[in-house]
């Protein structure tokens, strides 16, 4: 799917990995570490403007890797739908930690 919607024409392991393994193997792991670490006590208004500045250097970063660079190629895919997904996931990780969290304030 991920190969619909935008290509690595330059990586590492091309012929085992369709995706920059740098970003989700190292990257995007520890923004999400330090995203969870500065929203841990944080109400839900300041979750969401977080989750908005945490994305928004890694898009603008993408967006210049696609224009100045052959790191990345867009099909399907743009600035817009980057950013929104990494709010999103962003969320969706904060919200599985907090439940993780719940869970073990009750052990």
């Amino acid at each position: 799917m991920a190969a619909d919607l935008l290509d690595y024409p330059i990586r590492f392991f091309p012929k085992v990995f369709d995706t920059n393994i740098v970003f989700d193997f190292l990257v995007f792991p520890t923004l999400c570490v330090f995203y969870n670490i500065t929203t841990q006590h944080s109400n839900l208004k300041s979750i969401f403007v977080q989750a908005l500045l945490y994305s928004i250097p890694v898009t603008l970063l993408e967006f210049w890797a696609e224009r100045n660079t052959e790191l990345i190629t867009y099909k399907h895919w743009n600035a817009f739908v980057s950013l929104v997904t990494l709010i999103v996931t962003f969320l969706i990780v904060r919200g599985a930690i907090a439940l993780v969290r719940k869970a073990d304030s009750y052990v």
